[in-house]
């Protein structure tokens, strides 16, 4: 078996010891080709004749693998080295490397879903969440603010999601609310708006849980919401979840397969991609069943 590792290697703390992962690997007969996404022709891995795919790393890593992973319809796993490892904690992927390993050949596969949007601007696929308003905005300030230290937080993923939660906080006291009409299926939604996500799985940003309903194998999305009369409630929220992490989000949610933003001119991020502005008409919607994701729930350990 040829076995792509994608790996992250600034993800989290960066003590991953790749090398001897990739050792064991081959240890048990399999092939490995290492690509690191942080070079440039990373997807160039691609090209080539593959079995299954390791994603070493966090959401993000995650994010970029997937529309190559549906275009070659590649049985993945991945192994949680970001901050939020949102995508690794809804889709059952928190397994370590040891479990990984001893399961990984045998395991069987099982379809996630994919969202895909499409605007004036072009097309991108997300796995987790897109959406307008105060998480882009967050985001994009994080990342800035990220840069100006030279780095991410030198700190444990704990202490990481502590940080950005309370930035979170007080960037949502700080950011306006929005006009905007919403086609959530062909019904209209429209009114001041602080916050509008499209969630596949149910975390999003850091560690949010604000889609309950969400089930990335459905073949349906969770829109979630809050309006501007609800900022007080959404600051009591986050202030909350700083040191109660199953406080109760303050959202408006539907399930749905299509959503489409008619008017909206505030930023945008497909998951961990933020633009400056949503080009509109934007339409999102669902591919059901598009990535093959290996199953360690069902999977069963072999001796090799």
């Amino acid at each position: 078996m040829k076995v792509a590792l994608l790996h992250n290697p600034k993800a989290g703390n960066g003590t991953f010891k790749v090398s001897e992962f990739a050792r064991r690997i081959e240890s048990a007969g399999h092939q490995v080709l290492y690509v690191s996404i942080k070079e440039k022709d990373w997807p160039k891995a691609f090209g080539e004749p593959l079995d299954r795919v390791i994603v070493a790393g966090g959401d993000g890593t995650v994010s970029r693998a997937a529309p190559w992973l549906v275009a070659r319809r590649l049985p993945f796993c991945i192994l949680a080295l970001g901050t939020a490892n949102n995508c690794a904690r809804n889709l059952g992927q928190m397994q370590c490397a040891e479990v990984l390993l001893a399961k990984f050949f045998f395991a069987p596969t099982k379809k996630v879903d994919l969202g895909l949007i499409t605007s004036p601007a072009g097309s991108r696929a997300f796995i987790e969440s897109a959406g307008i308003g105060l998480l882009p905005r967050f985001m994009e300030e994080m990342q800035t603010l990220q840069k100006k230290n030279g780095s991410k937080f030198r700190s444990i993923a704990r202490d990481r999601l502590a940080a950005a939660k309370k930035f979170l906080w007080s960037t949502a006291k700080e950011t306006p609310a929005f006009e905007a009409e919403i086609l959530i299926d062909g019904e209209n939604v429209s009114g001041e708006i602080l916050l509008f996500e499209i969630a596949n799985i149910g975390s999003i940003g850091p560690s949010l849980n604000l889609a309950s309903d969400a089930d990335p194998a459905d073949g349906l999305f969770s829109a979630v919401w809050v309006k501007s009369e609800q900022r007080k409630e959404w600051l009591d929220y986050l202030k909350h979840l700083r040191s109660d992490g199953k406080s109760s989000a303050p959202v408006e949610q539907q399930q749905c397969r299509q959503i489409t933003f008619r008017k909206a001119a505030v930023p945008l991020h497909v998951d961990g991609k933020v633009f400056a502005e949503t080009e509109t008409p934007c339409c999102i919607t669902v591919y059901p069943g598009a990535l093959e994701l290996i199953d360690f729930d069902n999977s069963i350990t072999r001796n090799r």
